[in-house]
């Protein structure tokens, strides 16, 4: 048997002190199961220390290299347990499990446990104040400072002077009905634990600890008046126990003064308290043969682990995609499940069935900033036919990569959006295309060739748990967002301030939340949305190209750039360019020019890919128009219809939060009237623009709402966990279906 040394109990406080410093210091406001993790944790280390000094003291009164040392170690092992184990879970599950949102000042605003994480929290949180209390029943009942050399002799001589007087120090127990006797006997049978081999030789460790539950289970520390049949029947468990492991071998052989001696003896004392208590509700021997077998079970269930499925989320992973994927000769089934794990990284999940054989599943994890994503669907149409619908996946050290084959373009372009966040609104093939390109010495007219167009929104699969747009990196788990029901209940609680309601007055609520500074300051978050891209998929000069130009404000359809202005109904161009004066006419475009086993669309995603800012892998130039020619005028058309819709949510997201800002800018120059009129006016914010793509981030307005303070205003980038609640704009919008 193990013993437990001073070491063991100093690990534990340590283990406390590293949980409360880096998880539960500067909480401002989070998950309530999060908040009860954290009290249970704090309980422990007091309780810990109580024992530290407990035991040292103990050790000392014995005197050094006392023959009883070990007995004492391995005995409070037993009835104690490893606690450590049960910390260094907790330490495990707070490093790897968990997500944490924090406000601009650093302090944790909320905390989010993934749904497959939950349950191990909640039985994390019942050990540790099992713990607790086993230590502190542990110390109550063997009173270790008072634990020297000679309590075994004294307690020696006490047992046999009131055996020899016929002194109890309790009152009898009446003994369980013999028919209860038999069921509990028979239940004995059930999940026993492999050191038992029959009710005389009982195992000591393992008996007390039933014995220890049961009676804990009896007790209703909240209500004691609200006594249910199920508490009765563990009292009457207990006390059965209590009798049993009073007559088997192994208690009799300890020797008087022993720890488990004594924490019995104080067990039975509470049971015959128990039983003497005025208000217990005794039920009958009729009501208690109803019961089923199982509420008569004296150990607890054995705990079975389920092999584990990896088409099911781990830990805060969020399942975002679930396709069926084509059949093959061999394989008669297969389906792919994409989780997301982080801002940049991905799980891919294959169950696959095949004709002949076992079903198995495999499973792949992918970063979107070090293995490359090649669309080998969109790759322009040669002389053999078109390509497959597949995607090829190569990793990040060069390897020969994975095909993954679809079986139509709306799962090929769902798996893309969970790659780039970006959903296909339009996909338009054999689009002749030209960009007028600045300061070209060579080819005049530009650069052009056939490819593939396609519009992109952002509109990313997760929902915010794991998602967000702030770069990626060491520390990506611990800044991974995600929103809960207590989160979004709070939320909305907090825009009915009368300040902040003035701010979001007729907008949607689901582009703000509300947080609290560490100043007591209430900060209002904005979200903002990316604009929407133009993209093209093309072959040049025998290598291939991907374009990116972001559908920035004041870039448009110009009507009277083609043959539209004479006649639409003849005309096959469009011309996208600038049609605000208010914005430059020059606009940006960014081009991957390689071969195509380095074509990588997750280059043009979000969050920004390091690759983006390389200038040798990602070139830029000005251009100051894009034509493209269709193959007929109803295309043409199609592809119009759709530029302007997603101009239009565009526009009015912009419109929404500079709506947004205003009025907080607006409420920031209102100083309260006890304020001096010599203070220093309040900072306003400027809205915080693009990342190296130009693609808006999300932004805070900070809102004081703390009187008499002058309300301040500042813009920064946070709460990225709300961009995707920006898309609810395209609501009463024109729809994409018939694309």
């Amino acid at each position: 048997m193990s013993v437990i040394q001073a070491a063991d109990i100093v690990k534990g406080i340590e283990i406390c002190i590293w949980i409360h410093e880096n998880c539960f210091t500067q909480v401002n406001r989070a998950d309530i199961r999060y908040l009860q993790f954290g009290a249970d944790v704090a309980k422990l280390q007091p309780t810990l220390k109580r024992l530290l000094s407990a035991f040292n003291r103990s050790l000392l009164h014995r005197g050094s290299d006392s023959p009883d040392d070990d007995l004492l170690r391995r005995e409070a092992k037993g009835l104690i347990g490893d606690f450590n184990v049960t910390l260094k879970e907790c330490k495990e599950l707070l490093e790897t499990h968990k997500g944490i949102v924090r406000d601009g000042t650093g302090f944790i605003d909320n905390v989010i446990w993934g749904a497959s994480t939950k349950k191990r929290v909640d039985d994390l949180r019942a050990r540790l104040q099992s713990d607790i209390q086993r230590i502190e029943f542990f110390l109550e009942s063997v009173k270790l400072e008072q634990y020297n050399s000679q309590a075994g002799d004294i307690q020696e001589i006490l047992t046999n002077t009131r055996q020899l007087l016929g002194l109890s120090t309790y009152s009898s127990l009446e003994p369980v009905p013999e028919w209860l006797d038999v069921r509990f006997q028979k239940a004995l049978e059930v999940n026993a634990p492999t050191s038992f081999s029959g009710m005389k030789n009982i195992p000591l460790e393992d008996s007390h600890e039933a014995l220890y539950r049961h009676y804990r289970e009896s007790v209703n520390d909240n209500s004691p008046s609200d006594q249910s049949m199920d508490q009765y029947l563990h009292l009457l468990k207990a006390q059965w126990i209590l009798e049993t492991i009073k007559q088997s071998g192994p208690f009799r052989a300890l020797r008087p003064g022993s720890c488990y001696i004594r924490t019995v003896t104080r067990l039975e004392q509470l049971i015959c308290e128990q039983f003497a208590w005025p208000g217990l509700v005794k039920f009958s021997d009729e009501e208690l043969q109803k019961l089923n077998d199982s509420a008569f079970l004296i150990w607890p269930p054995q705990k079975t682990t389920a092999p584990k499925q990896l088409t099911e989320p781990n830990g805060l992973e969020e399942k975002v995609l679930e396709i069926s994927l084509p059949e093959s000769p061999c394989v008669r089934k297969e389906d792919l499940v994409v989780f997301q794990r982080g801002p940049t990284t991905l799980r891919l999940a294959r169950n696959i069935t095949p004709v002949n054989g076992v079903p198995r599943q495999e499973s792949e994890k992918l970063s979107t900033h070090i293995d490359r994503f090649i669309p080998l669907y969109a790759v322009p149409p040669s002389k053999t036919g078109s390509p497959a619908l597949t995607f090829k996946i190569c990793d990040g050290k060069g390897g020969g990569g994975t095909p993954y084959e679809f079986k139509c373009e709306r799962d090929v372009f769902a798996f893309q959006k969970a790659v780039t966040g970006f959903e296909v609104m339009s996909d338009m093939k054999r689009v002749e295309w030209s960009f007028n390109r600045k300061k070209l010495k060579l080819m005049s007219k530009g650069i052009g060739n056939l490819g593939r167009v396609q519009l992109w929104r952002w509109n990313p699969l997760s929902t915010g748990r794991s998602l967000q747009m702030g770069s990626a990196g060491s520390r990506e788990s611990e800044q991974s967002a995600s929103r809960s029901q207590s989160s979004e209940s709070s939320r909305r609680s907090d825009l009915t301030n009368p300040t902040i309601a003035k701010v979001v007055r007729g907008e949607k609520e689901s582009l703000f939340a509300v947080t609290e500074s560490d100043r007591g300051e209430t900060v209002l978050a904005v979200a903002s949305q990316p604009s929407p891209v133009l993209f093209i998929y093309a072959k040049e000069d025998g290598a291939y190209s991907l374009l990116h130009l972001e559908l920035r404000p004041g870039l448009g359809i110009g009507i009277t750039s083609c043959q539209c202005r004479k006649s639409e109904e003849r005309c096959k161009r469009t011309v996208i360019e600038n049609i605000d004066p208010k914005h430059p006419q020059t606009f940006t475009v960014r081009r991957l020019h390689a071969p195509l086993d380095l074509w990588d669309v997750s280059v043009f995603g979000l969050p920004e890919h390091p690759a983006s800012k390389d200038p040798k892998q990602v070139e830029r130039f000005k251009c100051d128009y894009l034509n493209l020619d269709f193959d007929s005028v109803a295309e043409r058309r199609k592809f119009n219809q759709h530029v302007r819709v997603l101009l239009k949510l565009r526009d009015d997201a912009d419109a929404a939060y500079n709506r947004t800002v205003r009025r907080a800018m607006t409420l920031s120059d209102k100083v309260s009237n006890t304020e001096t009129s010599n203070r220093a006016p309040a900072p306003t914010g400027t809205r915080t623009t693009s990342i190296s793509t130009g693609a808006d981030i999300p932004s805070l307005s900070r809102v004081t709402t703390t009187p008499p303070a002058v309300r301040q205003v500042s813009v920064t980038p946070n709460f990225t966990d709300l961009i995707q609640t920006a898309m609810d704009l395209e609501r009463g919008y024109p729809s994409f279906e018939n694309r």
